[in-house]
Order: structure tokens, then C-alpha cells, then sequence
């Protein structure tokens, strides 16, 4: 009942008040946004158009002649950290265009020695003795929305 209740008309309110015939008081003011994000891609190798192994290139080989296909290798499994996760980051030197601090970041890219995150919109590689995780990837990304001011007039109990 968010008019008995004078709470403004927003949608997560209402599905708040959803099944209830009392008086609703806010706890909070700042909902958690929830946004699909997927797990990419599980196959264990690439394939061209026609469904065969992907090759990376064909080679004649010098001595005898003969054609030789260098398959492209299959997805490697890293135990640190995975597309999708959260970390923190300790950059304890400036880069390029990110300053030195501790960051909270995505995974975009693991690598054999560490990841690449996304800070600032650009890709910086961070070696794994630098990260500490904060949440393995679920398929889903969680923030939280901006304050509303009408909402801070409201007192939580």
C-alpha cells in the first residue's frame, strides 16, 4: 500500500508492498539492480562454419613438403579467477591511463599469469598476487541504483 503509506509510485515499491494491507516502512532507500550477464561460452573448442576444429593456420613444412595444420588449442582452465569474477586489484604503480590505488573490478580476460579487468573503460592486466576475489561470476551483475531524493525524507525504522 504505498499510498497509505505515502511512499512516491516507483515499480520495486510496489512489488515491495505487494500482498500486504498495512502500513509499509522502508529499511532502506537504494535497491539492488540485478542484470543478466550470461556465462559465455562453455565449448571446448572453436569451430569453423562447416563444424570442424578451427585451425589457426596451414604450414608447408620445408623438408617434406607436406601440408601441416596447426589446430587452434582448446579453452584453457585457470583455477585463480574466471570471466565474470570480482576482484579487488592493488595497482601499487600508475599505467598508461589508470592511477595507482585498489580498484574493484570484472574479470573481462584470464591469463596464465594473472587477469585483465576493465578499470575506467580500459583493459589493465594484473598479476594474480595483486588480486584478492571478491565474488565467483554467477551469470549476473549486481549494483546498486542511485539514491532517490524523494526517498531520504522517508525515516527507517
Amino acid at each position: 500500500m504505498p499510498i497509505k503509506s505515502g511512499l512516491p509510485k516507483l515499480h520495486w515499491i510496489d512489488s515491495a508492498c505487494v500482498g500486504t494491507s498495512e502500513i509499509v516502512k522502508l529499511r532502506i532507500c537504494q535497491p539492488l539492480r540485478v542484470s543478466c550477464k550470461g556465462h559465455g561460452t562453455k565449448q571446448v573448442q572453436r569451430v569453423n562454419a562447416k563444424g570442424f576444429p578451427a585451425i589457426a593456420s596451414i604450414n608447408k613444412n620445408p623438408i617434406t613438403g607436406k601440408k601441416e595444420v596447426k589446430l587452434v588449442s582448446k579453452n584453457q582452465k585457470y583455477t585463480h579467477a574466471t570471466a565474470g569474477d570480482y576482484v579487488i586489484c592493488h595497482l601499487s604503480e600508475n599505467r598508461k591511463h589508470t592511477l595507482a590505488g585498489i580498484y574493484r573490478a570484472r574479470v573481462k580476460t584470464p591469463t596464465p599469469k594473472g587477469v585483465e579487468v576493465l578499470i575506467n573503460g580500459h583493459r589493465i592486466g594484473v598479476n594474480q598476487k595483486h588480486l584478492k576475489l571478491i565474488h565467483r561470476s554467477d551469470g549476473y551483475e549486481y549494483r546498486f541504483t542511485p539514491i532517490d531524493p524523494d526517498l531520504l525524507r522517508f525515516s527507517a525504522i
